[in-house]
């Protein structure tokens, strides 16, 4: 069978299912904060920053949807720095689990960066000498930042800064370096942690678009100085897999990364099935000729409509109209025929027994309905006479 377009147009679909895997994109966590969101609580621009901050000293910037435990677990085999762990306000905390990979890491030399989302300020892991509880009033605008606001920035910059939370340290911290403060709140702070540190932020509002956008460089430079990567030239990972995790998905469930090749590998399989039923296999059958009905499946049909009418009087009226038709008797048996004599002669029966059988015959086909039983001894009566006249049968 020769090639047709429509053969062309099943291949380069099958060629597309084949390259989704490569082209196809990742579907969005669906939680608004995310490195890939251009929303004001997202943090595509702190992103964006951290791949041009990080472009000066030949650091790498990248997003990881891996869990953090097999993440971790590549980590701590690498021979050099380990790279900065970023966690920008994600949808949810690490689990129980999770810290458990988490904590081993950074006192082994790693950098974990932690901001405590805006809208639920609170915050606390044992073994971290802190914890983030809610406040108010730990808000404050550009006209107020000049004096109230105390940053590690070395000359002053138009600032502002939004949170609801405080950091409160524990007596036991040590080693720590007070990197953001308001008045006597402290907003960003940096605690040693074995051989390594963790720095947390009371707040990922300095990591949002709406705040990097504000006001000249000062926002930016302070965000780059808080993860403090660039200081012994650190890659970044800014950490996707607690957004994807911590939202409820309706959109694209089928499409994550664990499902992703199964999903793809049964619309390929239903592609290639959909192609195998257009075409045929061999020359066109020839139009099939459909086979003549005979009088057996009419009596068949008109037998089983009959039977579901339940009622026997039409049809015992049909018979004995036919059978007086064939006799040539008139269509009312009353009165004494003609006929009569020579139809009684030829079935071996008198002429008052015919008569009788047929006036009980015509009375019953007028009864409105008739038990199909009645109907039936009537029936089998008059054909027992006919059978007799037919000339030949015994």
């Amino acid at each position: 069978m020769r090639p047709t377009r429509i053969d062309a147009l099943w291949l380069l679909a099958l060629l597309a299912l084949v390259c989704a895997p490569f082209w196809v994109p990742r579907p969005e966590s669906g939680y608004a904060g995310n490195s890939l969101s251009a929303d004001a609580g997202g943090k595509l621009a702190f992103y964006r920053l951290l791949e041009s901050a990080a472009g000066r000293y030949s650091g790498q910037v990248f997003r990881n949807r891996e869990p953090l435990e097999r993440l971790l677990e590549d980590w701590t085999s690498w021979s050099y720095v380990s790279p900065v762990l970023c966690l920008p306000g994600t949808a949810r905390l690490p689990t129980k689990k999770e810290w458990n990979s988490i904590l081993p890491w950074v006192a082994s030399g790693g950098r974990l960066v932690l901001a405590v989302p805006e809208d639920a300020p609170e915050f606390a892991q044992a073994g971290i000498p802190l914890r983030v509880t809610a406040a108010t009033g730990v808000s404050v605008g550009p006209a107020e930042a000049r004096q109230r606001l105390k940053t590690i920035l070395e000359e002053p910059a138009e600032l502002l800064w939004i949170s609801r939370g405080q950091i409160e340290l524990e007596a036991e911290a040590t080693g720590t370096e007070k990197l953001v403060q308001l008045d006597e709140s402290l907003q960003a702070v940096r605690v040693a942690y074995g051989l390594g540190d963790v720095t947390v932020l009371a707040s990922d509002f300095l990591l949002t678009n709406q705040a990097l956008a504000f006001g000249d460089q000062g926002m930016a430079e302070l965000a780059w100085l808080v993860l403090g990567a660039e200081e012994s030239y650190r890659d970044i990972v800014v950490d996707e897999s607690l957004n994807s995790t911590g939202v409820p998905r309706v959109v694209g469930l089928l499409l994550v990364d664990p499902l992703r090749p199964v999903t793809l590998q049964l619309l390929l399989v239903v592609l290639i099935f959909a192609w195998r039923g257009s075409r045929r296999s061999g020359p066109a059958l020839p139009a099939a000729i459909p086979s003549r009905r005979n009088i057996t499946d009419h009596t068949d049909a008109v037998g089983q409509m009959q039977y579901r009418t339940r009622n026997g009087a039409p049809l015992l009226r049909e018979y004995l109209q036919q059978l007086l038709t064939t006799w040539r008797l008139p269509a009312s048996t009353e009165g004494e025929s003609p006929g009569l004599h020579a139809i009684a002669a030829r079935a071996g029966v008198s002429v008052e027994s015919l008569q009788a059988v047929l006036t009980a015959a015509e009375s019953a086909s007028r009864e409105k309905w008739l038990s199909r039983r009645s109907a039936a001894a009537h029936i089998t009566e008059l054909a027992r006479l006919r059978r007799a006249t037919v000339p030949g049968r015994v």
